[in-house]
């Protein structure tokens, strides 16, 4: 099982090989879901994005390459 984070707050010390951090400012990100989703989104707040997790397997599909299965938590 691999872990993936998208994230601002840098790479993670002492991390296990299955825990990958994806670094990301939060416009970058915002970019990249309203690309992927054809739609305009950026919020003021992140919290929103807590709205998005059934569409998490759209937006990352490019990182699920490779994986039979995929889940967000």
């Amino acid at each position: 099982m691999d872990w993936l984070f998208f994230s601002d707050c840098g790479q993670l010390e002492h991390c296990p090989p299955n825990v990958k951090v994806v670094e990301t400012s939060y416009s970058a990100y915002c970019a990249l879901i309203a690309q992927k989703l054809d739609m305009d989104f950026c919020p003021e707040d992140p919290y929103k994005l807590c709205d998005l997790k059934p569409a998490l397997g759209c937006i990352h599909e490019d990182y699920q390459k490779g994986y039979d299965f995929w889940a967000f938590g």
